[in-house]
């Protein structure tokens, strides 16, 4: 395989993990702040709670 077409593969594989770990970051920053939501309700229903 010649050095273009390894450049080529190798960019074909990086896209697709790159946005994967870019869609995993997003998920786990949505995840904290739906968690950090749900305890402020739980808070304000029940301030004693903690």
């Amino acid at each position: 395989m010649s050095n273009v077409g390894l450049f080529i593969a190798g960019v074909l594989v990086t896209i697709p993990a790159f946005l994967g770990i870019v869609g995993l970051i997003v998920a786990a920053v949505a995840d904290g702040r739906e968690n950090d939501r749900i305890h402020a309700e739980q808070e304000a229903r029940d301030p004693s709670s903690r």
